[in-house]
């Protein structure tokens, strides 16, 4: 369990650095930053890349997700999500989940939470007008890791790190509609904006697995750095970059082409 939470750390940063942003009235943009040690959340106003608050949360925060209203902060030790007030910047509520929960991601409509809970092989799902586990479902898979979800809404998928394989939940009966084996030991997870792509980082395979949603067949495996953890696609959806912890590097895949040109 030490190595995977020192995996997470690194993780995290990089998460919330590319993914967790929001914009206040149309204006202002604020990137939400989870501090795996210091059991507190950074707020960055990303118009002068500087600090304007600081957030007290549970214990190793690490998944980060936002909506219009709120970030949504999962605590591994605690086994909870913190919610956080975007406006006043305060946690409103504290959500029980389940066991090590890390990756977290939110619904495009924002009225539901799913929360991989790498401990229980389950995914949390929460009411997020409520603040309640309205459901918990098992993966079948091994130490769920990273989620996403489709532009749509429709499906959900959690890459399970122990099994090589990704789980598909679909959102209106929340059940499990396919698994997709992958790589070794997939972490992080991304959906291109048309919902059509799913890109999988493959930690021991130094790889990204490249998924057709439609039918959920890999179309494509593409080689990265060492050891990569996380995966983000540009809203153009044009690339795709990935986190490499074994290396300290970022690799570009040209989506157009599936190759990888930038690892630096």
């Amino acid at each position: 369990m030490i190595y995977k939470r020192k995996w997470y750390s690194i993780a995290l940063v990089s998460t919330a650095m590319i993914l967790m942003l929001i914009s206040i009235a149309g204006a202002r943009s604020f990137a939400y930053i989870t501090n795996y040690n210091d059991k507190t959340v950074s707020v960055i106003d990303t118009t002068n890349n500087t600090v304007t608050t600081t957030v007290n949360v549970g214990n190793e925060p690490i998944g980060v997700a936002v909506t219009g209203k709120n970030a949504y902060v999962t605590n591994q030790v605690d086994n909870t999500v913190s919610v956080i007030n975007t406006t006043s910047n305060t946690v409103t509520s504290t959500v029980s989940v389940g066991n090590n929960p890390i990756g977290i991601a939110v619904t495009p409509d924002g009225t539901k939470l799913y929360v991989a809970n790498d401990d229980d092989n389950t995914v949390s799902v929460i009411d997020t007008t409520s603040n309640t586990v309205i459901t918990t479902i098992s993966v079948g898979g091994s130490s769920p890791w990273g989620i996403a979800i489709s532009p749509n809404g429709q499906n959900v998928y959690v890459t399970n790190f122990y099994s090589n394989t990704i789980s598909v939940i679909d959102t209106t009966t929340n059940n499990i509609k396919a698994v997709i084996y992958a790589g070794s030991s997939p972490k992080g997870v991304a959906v291109s904006p048309d919902g059509a792509i799913v890109y999988v980082a493959n930690y021991y395979s130094n790889t990204v697995s490249i998924i057709f949603a439609a039918t959920f067949n890999m179309i494509s495996t593409v080689y990265v750095g060492s050891l990569p953890v996380e995966v983000a696609v540009n809203p153009a959806g044009t690339k795709a970059y990935v986190v490499n912890n074994g290396d300290n590097t970022v690799s570009v895949i040209d989506t157009a082409t599936n190759e990888c040109y930038i690892n630096a």
